[in-house]
């Protein structure tokens, strides 16, 4: 690497290390958009046991963000909720999909501590989902 791409790397991790992750999702899609790739949002079922995410043509995937939990009981999935069951689990889809053609996604509650351990979601088994937003780049 030149001392010159090295230099910018440096510019750009210090710009971004201080933004949420909010933020650099949408500083994320909004450079997808102009580039021309466009994301994708999928509700999952607890009852589907998994799902699995795939690309076509070369390209791989890219999570931008995923939520499980049980958050609406008018999800399409959900008969019982709670507003406050919903636990950011985009590290643990990202590590089993990103960089990967195609990946599968458990929907088993156990897979995901935060919501396990979130007191909120006790009593709510079966009736959560997954939200995931991703693209293929």
């Amino acid at each position: 690497e030149s001392t010159g791409t090295t230099r910018r790397k440096q510019w750009y991790q210090r710009r971004v290390r201080g933004f949420s992750t909010m933020s650099k999702t949408f500083v994320l899609l909004a450079a997808l958009f102009i580039i021309g790739c466009s994301a994708e949002t999928g509700r999952f079922c607890e009852s589907q046991g998994s799902t699995s995410l795939s690309c076509s043509d070369g390209k791989t995937l890219y999570i931008y963000n995923a939520f499980y939990g049980a958050k609406n009981s008018n999800s399409g999935c959900s008969t019982r909720s709670h507003s406050n069951c919903w636990e950011a689990v985009t590290d643990s889809v990202s590590s089993t999909c990103n960089g990967r053609a195609s990946c599968q996604i458990s929907m088993n509650s156990g897979s995901y501590a935060a919501v396990m351990n979130n007191w909120q979601c006790f009593g709510l088994d079966g009736s959560y989902y997954m939200d995931v937003t991703w693209s293929c780049v």
